[in-house]
Parts: structure tokens; C-alpha cells; sequence
């Protein structure tokens, strides 16, 4: 996990970016949305397949979406401060040492 840029308070959801594919240089059509941490209202712990996973339910046009975490990229100590990770995710004491946010950056808005 440490190898990858972190963001202090944000979020990685497995959904367009509002910076299309080069977010977080993602080849193709795969990108993620940043989203800060202070607005997400809720998050559930799920599995797909035998896989457990991180979602938020997003509201996409006139339909709610359930959206997969990107845990590796996601600022989990923030969350587990504020008491909203599941007790299935294990991390190091030690939060990482977080990148700076880049200027060119917009946060996803759902």
C-alpha cells in the first residue's frame, strides 16, 4: 500500500473521474474519482465473489449505484479516526506519509 499516493481525507472510488483517464494514470477507460472523506454519508462492507469490499452508495442520474472503494489509495486511517472502518481492514499503526494534492485535481461530486 505505501508505494501508492495517498491523499489526506480523500476517498478513491472506482468510478469516471472529472480528469478522465489520466487520474491517477489509469490505462483505457479506467479512472477513479477522488472524493473527500467529509462527504461521504455512508459506507458499507460487502463481497463480490469471495472478495471483501469497501462501498458508497453514489446517486447516478435518477438511480443509486453502489460504488467499490479503491482501499490501496483510499486514506483509511481517516476513516478508521473517525470510526467508519469495518473491522475486517487491518492497518499499520502508522498512517503513510500522504502526497501533496495536485492543483490540476477536481474532486468527484455526486
Amino acid at each position: 500500500m505505501s508505494k501508492l499516493k495517498i491523499y489526506q481525507g480523500v476517498l478513491c472510488l472506482e468510478a469516471p473521474s472529472p480528469n478522465g483517464h489520466r487520474w491517477w494514470y489509469q490505462p483505457g477507460k479506467l479512472a477513479y474519482t477522488p472524493v473527500k472523506i467529509k462527504d461521504i454519508r455512508r459506507l458499507q462492507s460487502g463481497t463480490i465473489g469471495l472478495k471483501k469490499v469497501l462501498v458508497v452508495p453514489v446517486q447516478m442520474g435518477s438511480q443509486q449505484t453502489m460504488v467499490a472503494v479503491n482501499l490501496p489509495r483510499s486514506d483509511l486511517w481517516t476513516l478508521q479516526a473517525l470510526g467508519m472502518l469495518p473491522s475486517w481492514i487491518n492497518l499499520p499503526e502508522n498512517p503513510p506519509a500522504y502526497a501533496e494534492w495536485p492543483e490540476y485535481a477536481q474532486f468527484g461530486k455526486f
